[in-house]
């Protein structure tokens, strides 16, 4: 197990090194003015986001418990002292739990958080050729809405009626 955490915060180092670098880039004059570049790499750069922002979150508390174990092991503490270090430690250690368990979590489910595209399919129900027609309003409403906002739309499959209605559309 420990072999495997270790691995992970690697990896996780790797993604906040990549995210800082990320970050530079968006500050050179060459992106600034490649505006494909430029979003390209902002989408990159919020891909890693969250992972980092829980990384870094992580890392403060490592450091806040090496802090209190360091206080806890100072001959010249007294007793009052080493025992709020041993709670606080109790605590942070609980948290830095959480904290991994969350980064794992983020890690695995961020490609699913990252929805690439969609597949509609709108059919026409009980109604004959009236629901035929609403089904091809609904079509062209779904088609004005991702017009809209810059999507790409693809028709994959079609059914139409006599009267211009769709039995069934896959988009």
């Amino acid at each position: 197990m420990a072999d495997i955490k270790s691995k992970l915060l690697s990896k996780l180092e790797e993604l906040k090194q990549r995210y800082v670098a990320l970050e530079a880039q968006l500050h050179e004059p060459a992106v600034i003015s490649n505006h494909a570049r430029m979003i390209e790499i902002s989408k990159e750069q919020k891909k890693l986001r969250d992972v980092v922002s829980r990384y870094d979150s992580f890392q403060q508390v490592q450091t806040q418990i090496a802090q209190a174990k360091a206080m806890l092991e100072d001959s010249a503490s007294d007793t009052d002292l080493k025992s709020l270090a041993e709670q606080e430690i109790s605590e942070l250690t609980a948290k830095s739990q959480q904290l991994f368990e969350q980064i794992q979590e983020a890690l695995v489910m961020g490609d699913d958080e990252q929805i690439g595209s969609v597949i509609i399919e709108i059919r026409a129900g009980t109604g004959g050729d009236e629901a035929a027609l609403f089904a091809r309003d609904i079509y062209e409403m779904y088609l004005r809405y991702a017009e809209k906002h810059g999507w790409k739309v693809e028709q994959i499959d079609f059914s139409a009626n006599d009267l211009g209605g769709f039995r069934e559309v896959i988009m």
